[in-house]
C-alpha cells in the first residue's frame, strides 16, 4: 500500500477514466509522461526492465507454458487463415527481441498484429530466461 495525501487522491480521480484502478491511472499517465512531442512512446527501456522483471519471476514451467501458450496462439492465425497476420507472425519469428521491441514503437500495427507480436515477444524472452538458466552452472 502507497501512502497518498488527499490532495494527490483527488488529483486521480480527476483524471480516472470509468472503472481505472489507481495503478492503471499512474500507469497510463507514466506513459503519457514517456512520450515525445510527436506523440511517439519512449517506453522501450521501461518495457525492457519490466519484462526482465517478469521473466525472472516465472519458474521454467511457467515459462515453458508461455511458450506453449505463443505455439497454440501462432497455430489458430494459421488454421483461421489469418493471412496477413500470420505472414507478420512469421516474418518476426527469427528477428532479435530487441528488433521485435523496436516494431511496437516504431511501426503502425493493428490490434490482431500488436496481440501477435506481444505474444512472440513473451515467447522469445521465455526462450532466452529457459537458455539462460540451462547455461548457469548447478
Amino acid at each position: 500500500m502507497i501512502r497518498v495525501h488527499q490532495e494527490t487522491r483527488e488529483k486521480l480521480e480527476y483524471v480516472r477514466k470509468m472503472g481505472e484502478t489507481y495503478d492503471e491511472i499512474i500507469s497510463r499517465l507514466f506513459y503519457a509522461y514517456l512520450a515525445d512531442d510527436q506523440g511517439n512512446k519512449n517506453t522501450s527501456a521501461y518495457e525492457k526492465q519490466r519484462l526482465l522483471r517478469w521473466v525472472k519471476s516465472e519458474t521454467d514451467e511457467q515459462l515453458q507454458e508461455v511458450i506453449a501458450d505463443a505455439d497454440a496462439h501462432i497455430e489458430k492465425y494459421k488454421e483461421r487463415g489469418a493471412g496477413r497476420y500470420y505472414d507478420s507472425i512469421q516474418a518476426w519469428a527469427n528477428d532479435p527481441l530487441d528488433a521485435l521491441l523496436w516494431c511496437l514503437e516504431e511501426t503502425s500495427l493493428s490490434l490482431p498484429e500488436m496481440a501477435a507480436l506481444g505474444v512472440l515477444i513473451h515467447k522469445k524472452i521465455a526462450e532466452i530466461e529457459l537458455r539462460r538458466r540451462s547455461s548457469e552452472p548447478q
